[in-house]
């Protein structure tokens, strides 16, 4: 797993995040293989990261729906200020498109809620 340098990296300048530099001195991240993410990272207890490995695009709407509704469940009950899902795809060009659109088109998508397509190479400094 990615250290404190690599992580705090991977958020600010792969995901874009303009958080204050204060939030970042606390940063987890926690590994799982099955249930709805793979990787989970809190920073600061204001910023969400949900990251789940996608191959198809049968997969995108179940995965995306599955993710919405844990992450901004999980991002209103303790109180992040922004969740943030990276899908992790060997495809990301293909599936990109139908991406956004099933995430934007979520009851659950707020000004609050971002998605990242990211291909493996893009998070192996952190995975």
């Amino acid at each position: 797993m990615g250290n404190h340098q690599e992580l705090k990296k991977f958020i600010q300048h792969t995901l874009g995040c303009g958080c204050p530099a204060e939030v970042f001195s606390k940063i987890i991240y926690e590994k799982k293989q099955g249930g709805v993410w793979d990787g989970r990272i809190n920073v600061g207890d204001r910023l969400l990261v949900y990251i789940v490995h996608v191959d198809s695009e049968n997969d995108l709407s179940n995965t995306i729906a599955r993710t919405m509704e844990s992450g901004v469940t999980e991002r209103n009950t303790k109180k992040f200020n922004r969740f943030r899902l990276v899908l992790v795809t060997s495809n990301h060009r293909e599936l990109s498109k139908s991406a956004e659109k099933t995430f934007c088109e979520s009851k659950l998508f707020d000004e609050k809620t971002h998605l990242h397509l990211l291909s493996q190479e893009e998070i192996q400094a952190i995975d």
